[in-house]
């Protein structure tokens, strides 16, 4: 390793020392679409990000026609008096409000004239960014809605775009399905993955209106009787090398009904028709108003439901407990954060976001972390020519500052003479095996030049770094 590459590493391990108790606290994201009066009463302390939804095309030009709609911006701007950190953006599009995408962003001049007016909507407003909710690029989304192959470089073109006038401290990020069929042809993921600060995963409505048959519409895992879930829209992402520190998690604020559901297995996976959607605060008092309606959990999927055997109406949606456990996978596996639809759909005290603030915040207290201790040393594979070499220590440069970046890495430290590509790292990550992956992507480990040993974990709470156990 050149010398001037070493004054870099230790340069960032030095950075990074202050840093080695924390953990990132996740990004809470409400998407809103209340008027001035409900922008007003939004707990702002409990959010980082609120979403007003949405704008949509007008010609080649992004307009928010809501009525009030000024009043509601310089409401969400109003809530930095109380959350100087709070993130206002506005989002594009939403299901069904995405029509003319494809065909405005086909052209060079659609998405210039698109972009400069959103720079022009976030400069008047004083707004942060956007959240482009284009629901499909290249598959079909909403009926009826035109969609094209070239879709997926033209979301990459307008992202790029998008980053370069809105500058590199704007908020950009984008609304993302979680089924394999958006994930494979939808997103060049390794093209966009530098230009957004984050990807909301839509991990809701997993059931829909068209469903045969009952089930879990915001399930966290998935069971023998339903394969879509959270933990499978992101096990899709993690299997194409995206990484979980720009993924968010979506939750629902609210639930789906199904009718003539019959009484087997509490109506769960059954025949049914779909109902409703019941806003979160009104299934509370209509559960605690009739007492036929019984609740249950499916320990396979980790997720909720309701049964009313009298009459026959079947219920899906997220609760304070199914929220916390979400809460905490976020914090534990290293996602960016958690999001929901919609805010104006919890109860004001006591509901949803409250489970996800006091999960949050009761981790922040008792903050314990596991640090993986990584040594690095001379491969087998060493014989390349210089310019190889070169290239190769390049691009293990680059993964370094990556991962850095991403705040996995906490500490690099390498050693020895000139050449030599050794080094001390200490990552933040959930379990050895998902690091052994990340390590095994390092263009230096790939190639043979360097081995890694994964030789212990340490603990670091309230400021310092203590042994821990053997890795296992």
């Amino acid at each position: 390793m050149k010398k001037t590459s070493l004054l870099v590493l230790i340069g960032l391990t030095v950075a990074m020392s202050p840093l080695l108790a924390q953990t990132k606290r996740p990004a809470v994201i409400a998407y809103f679409m209340g008027d001035s009066t409900a922008a007003s009463r939004l707990p702002a302390e409990k959010l980082t990000h609120i979403i007003f939804s949405f704008g949509h095309l007008d010609g080649d030009s992004f307009k928010v026609s809501r009525k009030g709609a000024p009043a509601i911006f310089q409401e969400l701007v109003s809530l930095r008096s109380r959350n100087p950190d709070l993130k206002i953006q506005v989002a594009l599009g939403g299901w069904g409000g995405c029509m003319t995408c494809s065909e405005v962003f086909a052209t060079e001049k659609g998405r210039w004239d698109f972009v400069r007016s959103v720079h022009n909507l976030c400069r008047r407003y004083d707004l942060d960014g956007i959240d482009v909710d284009w629901e499909y690029p290249a598959i079909e989304g909403y009926p009826g809605h035109p969609f094209s192959k070239s879709d997926r470089q033209n979301f990459t073109d307008l992202l790029r775009l998008l980053r370069n006038e809105l500058g590199p401290k704007a908020e950009i990020s984008f609304a993302a399905a979680g089924f394999k069929s958006f994930v494979d042809s939808s997103v060049d993921w390794k093209a966009v993955e530098p230009l957004v600060d984050r990807v909301n995963l839509m991990t809701y409505d997993l059931v829909t209106e068209g469903a045969p048959i009952t089930g879990h519409h915001t399930a966290l895992y998935s069971s023998p009787m339903q394969e879509r879930s959270s933990r499978s829209a992101l096990d899709l992402l993690q299997s194409i090398g995206f990484p979980m520190s720009k993924i968010v998690l979506g939750c629902a604020f609210y639930a789906r009904s199904f009718d003539q559901v019959p009484d087997q297995n509490h109506g769960l996976y059954q025949p049914g028709k779909f109902k409703a959607f019941i806003p979160y605060r009104e299934l509370v008092k209509l559960q605690a108003s009739n007492n036929a309606i019984k609740a249950f959990r499916d320990p396979d999927a980790h997720a909720p439901y309701l049964y009313n055997a009298v009459t026959h109406t079947y219920y899906t949606y997220d609760d304070p407990a199914s929220i916390q456990e979400k809460t905490k996978y976020v914090i534990d596996h290293g996602l960016n954060g958690i999001m929901f639809w919609e805010i104006t759909l919890d109860q004001p005290e006591g509901g949803l976001l409250d489970a996800i603030d006091r999960t949050i915040s009761a981790q922040a207290q008792n903050q314990i972390r596991q640090y993986w201790f990584v040594l690095l040393t001379a491969g087998p594979h060493r014989d390349q020519d210089k310019a190889t070499a070169a290239k190769i220590q390049e691009g293990h440069l680059a993964n370094i500052r990556r991962l850095y970046s991403e705040g996995l890495l906490k500490v690099a430290g390498p050693f020895g003479e000139d050449g030599n590509w050794q080094g001390i790292f200490i990552f933040d990550y959930p379990d050895k095996a998902g690091l052994e992956k990340i390590l095994q992507t390092d263009p230096a480990i790939a190639a043979g030049r360097l081995n890694y040993e994964i030789r212990s974990w340490y603990t670091a709470s309230t400021g310092s770094f203590k042994p821990g156990k053997p890795g296992n």
